[in-house]
Parts: C-alpha cells; sequence; structure tokens
C-alpha cells in the first residue's frame, strides 16, 4: 500500500521526535532528547530544578514550558517576554543533533527510495535534512508547504531551530497553534486527508495526531476519494501481532 501511494505520488510521512531519538540514540549514548526530556534539560541549564521548583502534576509539557519561562524571568531580572525568548534560543542551542556519516547512509537509503511526497515535522531538528542532503527543501512554519519539482518538502509544523523564534514551545503558542482557520493545523489536516500518510515517531495519543486523525475523520467527509488513502502509523513493540491493528 505504501509502495502504491509512492508510485501514485501522494504518499506523505508525519516524523515525530522518536525517529530522531531511534536514528541517534543507542543503548551506550543518548544523544537525541524526548520533549519532556528537553525542557527539563533546558530547566537544568538555568539552574532551574522542575521537580523541586514546580509542581507538574497534571501540567501538559506546554504549561511546563510556561512555568519555567517565568522561573527565568524571576532569576535572571527580566520581562516574560524575553525569558521565552531565552528558553526557544536554548531549545534551539540544545536540538544541534546531526547524524554520522554511517546513519546518514543508512537511513537517508531507506527514505530516498520510499520517496514520500511530503513531510511534515513537529521536530525542531535537522536530522530529516540531512539524511536527504540535495533531495529536500527545508520549510518552516510560516512558509507555504509547496516545492519546486524533484524536491521534498519538509514542514516544521512546530518551528524549526535555525529560527528559535518559530519554535513553538509554551501554552500560548499552543493556543495560538489551535486558532480557527490557523493555516500549519489545517494543512497538516488537509494533507493527511488527502494522502496516504506515514506516521513516524508519535505515541498514540500524541495531541498532534489525534487532532488530525479527528480532521480526517469529520471535516469534508462528503468528498468523492478516488486515490490511495490510508492512515498508517509505525510502532515498535517486543512481541508484535501478525496483522495490524
Amino acid at each position: 500500500y505504501i509502495s502504491n501511494s509512492s508510485i501514485y505520488g501522494n504518499l506523505g510521512l508525519f516524523i515525530g521526535a522518536g525517529m530522531s531519538m531511534d536514528i541517534l540514540n543507542n543503548e551506550w549514548n543518548t544523544v537525541a532528547l524526548s520533549w519532556k526530556e528537553l525542557i527539563y534539560r533546558c530547566a537544568q541549564s538555568f539552574g532551574i530544578d522542575i521537580k523541586e521548583k514546580i509542581n507538574t502534576e497534571g501540567l501538559s509539557y506546554p504549561e511546563i514550558a510556561t512555568e519555567v519561562a517565568k522561573l527565568i524571568s524571576i532569576n535572571e531580572g527580566c520581562d516574560y517576554k524575553d525569558a521565552i525568548k531565552k528558553l526557544k534560543e536554548k531549545i534551539a542551542e540544545l536540538t544541534s543533533w546531526y547524524p554520522n556519516i554511517e546513519q546518514r547512509l543508512e537511513y537517508g537509503t531507506i527514505l530516498k527510495e520510499i520517496d514520500p511526497n511530503w513531510i511534515i515535522t513537529t521536530n525542531y531538528d535537522l536530522i530529516i535534512e540531512c539524511l536527504l542532503t540535495g533531495k529536500c527543501l527545508s520549510l518552516g512554519p510560516n512558509d507555504q508547504l509547496i516545492s519546486p519539482q524533484n524536491l521534498i518538502p519538509i514542514y516544521h509544523l512546530h518551528g524549526i531551530r535555525t529560527n528559535p523564534d518559530s519554535i513553538i514551545i509554551s501554552q500560548e503558542d499552543y493556543i495560538s497553534l489551535f486558532r480557527p482557520n490557523q493555516y500549519r493545523q489545517q494543512k497538516l489536516s488537509l494533507s493527511i486527508k488527502e494522502s496516504t500518510t506515514l506516521i513516524i515517531g508519535y505515541g498514540l495519543g500524541d495531541v498532534n495526531v489525534l487532532t488530525a486523525v479527528d480532521w480526517t475523520n469529520n471535516v469534508y467527509i462528503n468528498q468523492r476519494i478516488n486515490y490511495p488513502h490510508e492512515i498508517i502509523q509505525l510502532l515498535f513493540t517486543e512481541e508484535p501481532k501478525i496483522n495490524p491493528y
């Protein structure tokens, strides 16, 4: 099914942090961080112990990031806006992860053979660009999801480390992201609606996945579909079942 969609020209990849972690990390060395680990590492770099200073029970990661920014503001004597800017710049600094030659060859070859029509990612890093050097076009969240012929657009839905101001991390960032008619969220949902989408590096309960799938199932449901169209989520398990769920 993935092969047929690639040939048809409407195969998309929706990539999360799990892919970066799988490519770069092994049992001896942790390079890429999860979203939670990244927030905690940022706080640590500003001398903030989240477990000691913030009651995280019931808080989402964006809410925790907002509390971290408030503490940065207090500790460094700056206003909240400047504290958010410092936090985003630190995130950009900490996500400078790059695959080595062997990883580029192994994973880059796979991606090029799959030949997706588009890639949308919530990752801030540039790992995918490294795997597709010369074959892709990197796009920030304020760009349109288009590309010249023979280039794969990589659309960073939540911002990109080369532009720290574009990074979505705090509670208010996420609130603005889900505004009505917000281009990024609509584009994600419509792209999934119009494509076969392979989801890599997300858990089943990820809010980005759930929102996109909800749109796909409930928006424009009367449109006639005459092209390959499916959502396929790649998950790792120690004892996989023969048939997919």
